[in-house]
């Protein structure tokens, strides 16, 4: 792609408007819905740029799991967005693995920059600072190289090995603040091709490798000397190309280029693909794709030229594409040798009216791939290929899916023609496919209640209330002041020693598979101590009509407030004294008297103590 297209292409994006996301946050899952997917498997995690409405859209991950669906890191601190708009293309993030990090373009106060994740916020940094522009990524001799600017320098090669210390400039190709142009970056072995301009008005096929950069061999010279090449790839240790209606090869050197075929007729947007030792790509034919490869400089038809063929993927040492025929008819095809003739997989796929694009991810042997709204896998045989869910989106039409995956979880990506997005999760199977962002809600989510006195030693117990439709699994925990009590995790809690005064709640947290996982937390229970000392009242004086009785408390500890209450054979003396003396009558002297000491003070738990009839 021409640069000055990239420019205006990213213009563009930068005008569309992104749809509204809310938000998962570290203490309480929400609902949240990404539109700007781009998502990228690294080893176990997934990452994909998804959008809250307080952060923008920012850097996120997946493990497969709704707990491990996370935003990785604010990049652009704020509600401004550090991935900008919508993209068409795949991967428009330009997320790029290398070993177990991952590189990516993100945009900051001054510009696009070049960041680089291991999945964790604090391994989540930026390595340029200055508007650097970063395209074309590709791994290359185990760190990142990719075409970058300086106002200095324009658009030049750079490289990164994971460090700010590490990210700089390979080589000026251009002198002085004219821009090279560094495109097609390709990797051919233990060497890197790519094609720049070295002068203007020209561009040349430079190599990169140990030893360094060796001089560009200069194009043909076409009418715009700006012009960049289509697609290119790897084969038979050469850089391997196609310049206008050409097909070259370059090992780097004059004599080491020469032209493979005159015409090739490539089909707008495909790839050139080495598989099992022969060159693929699509070829224009009546206005269609077909799919074609080359034997002994001539081009072989491996479709017909009344179908249509959108792309091709190699996966899992198999390249496979979808097809439509002349009746719209959709098929899923794939090969898994040279000498192998095309294996239809299944007649059997939706129709689709606007022509099936594969766009698939492989993972634990099979290939995951979406036709209109539905996700489908196939291991590449026609009864182990298999529809595993309609997404019911709208219109049952989807605007575009975006799909990866890991051996243990596949994720799509999803807008609708309503303009609602989504964000899927999957292991695989229908039951395990849901749509994790944005999640259902719980039709009612009652606060929790707390039954029992705040005090220590005391059993306090958590009613959960009804909770509709029916959690999973409700999780329970007990806290002080705010901060969770250590191990306090079941819905009953023997009150530990805790501060004077400390507000006792508990938290409960429901989940659901497809559910936005909801946590509330109930009213607060004050904490109260226990009096050290707590005895038991005694009474002294003689038992006859008329005698005055006198109850001794006992020291209690701390010193309290004390109320009295008389009881005569365990009834209340209702007309009794409230005070520590009461005068036997003529019925009450033939009967047990007791007595009740009621202590209380602030902060301390109210506490009686009776004495033995």
């Amino acid at each position: 792609m021409r640069h000055t297209t990239r420019i205006a292409a990213i213009a563009t994006a930068l005008a569309l408007a992104a749809s509204t996301l809310v938000a998962a946050s570290p203490a309480a899952a929400a609902t949240y819905t990404p539109t700007y997917f781009s998502p990228v498997a690294n080893g176990d995690t997934i990452f994909f740029a998804g959008r809250t409405p307080t952060q923008g859209n920012e850097l996120y991950a997946t493990d497969g799991t709704a707990a491990g669906t996370r935003i990785v890191k604010d990049l652009y601190t704020g509600s401004a967005s550090a991935f900008k708009g919508k993209t068409t293309e795949r991967n428009g993030a330009r997320f790029t693995p290398v070993g177990d990090r991952t590189f990516f373009a993100a945009y900051g106060k001054w510009g696009l920059d070049l960041w680089v994740t291991d999945g964790s916020s604090a391994g989540t940094v930026k390595l340029t600072n200055s508007n650097v522009r970063p395209e074309s990524l590709v791994a290359f001799d185990g760190e990142l190289y990719f075409a970058g600017h300086s106002k200095a320098k324009g658009m030049e090669l750079w490289k990164s090995d994971g460090t700010v210390a590490g990210t700089a400039q390979v080589a000026d190709i251009l002198p002085g603040k004219r821009s090279s142009l560094p495109d097609d970056l390709t990797v051919v072995g233990d060497s890197l091709y790519f094609s720049a301009s070295a002068v203007l008005n020209a561009r040349s096929i430079f190599r990169f490798d140990a030893n360094g950069l060796s001089a560009g061999v200069e194009f043909d010279t076409p009418d715009d000397g700006y012009r960049i090449l289509g697609p290119s790839t790897a084969f038979d240790g050469k850089f391997v190309y196609q310049l206008g209606t050409q097909l070259w090869e370059s090992d780097g050197t004059p004599e080491g280029t020469q032209l493979i075929l005159a015409s090739v007729q490539m089909y707008s947007g495909s790839t050139l693909t080495e598989f099992d030792g022969q060159l693929y790509f699509l070829r224009y034919v009546n206005g269609y794709g077909q799919l074609v490869k080359i034997v002994d400089s001539a081009i072989v038809a491996l479709t017909a030229a009344t179908s249509n063929v959108r792309n091709f993927e190699i996966h899992g040492g198999k390249l496979w594409f979808g097809e439509n025929d002349a009746n719209i008819h959709t098929s899923l095809s794939s090969i898994s040798s040279a000498d192998s003739a095309p294996l239809t997989v299944t007649a059997d796929l939706p129709r689709d009216l606007s022509f099936f694009t594969l766009h698939g991810a492989y993972g634990n042997g099979l290939l995951y791939f979406a036709i209109r709204d539905q996700l489908w896998s196939s291991d590449g045989t026609t009864v182990g290929t298999n529809l595993i869910r309609d997404l019911g989106l709208s219109k049952d039409r989807a605007m575009y899916l975006e799909i990866a995956a890991t051996d243990s979880t596949v994720v799509v990506g999803a807008l609708d023609l309503a303009k609602k997005n989504s964000f899927w999760i999957s292991d695989g199977t229908t039951a395990g496919t849901y749509r994790q962002l944005p999640a259902k809600v719980f039709a009612t989510a009652p606060t929790p209640n707390i039954v029992g006195t705040a005090a220590e030693g005391e059993v306090l117990t958590a009613t959960a209330g009804t909770w509709k439709l029916n959690p999973s699994l409700l999780g329970y925990q007990w806290n002080a002041n705010g901060q969770p009590i250590t191990g306090a995790t079941t819905s009953t809690l023997t009150v530990p020693v805790l501060a004077a005064g400390a507000k006792v709640t508990v938290s409960v947290t429901a989940s659901r598979k497809g559910f936005a996982t909801t946590t509330k937390t109930s009213a607060a229970k004050t904490y109260l101590k226990a009096f050290t000392s707590a005895p038991t009242p005694t009474i002294s004086g003689t038992i006859a009509a008329g005698s005055v009785l006198t109850a001794d408390p006992g020291a209690w500890s701390p010193a309290a407030t004390l109320s009295y209450a008389w009881f005569a054979d365990g009834k209340a003396i209702y007309k009794g004294p409230k005070t520590n003396k009461y005068t036997l009558t003529a019925t009450s002297q033939f009967k047990a008297i007791t007595v009740r000491v009621t202590a209380t003070k602030s902060g301390y738990v109210t506490t009686s103590r009776t004495s033995v009839g």
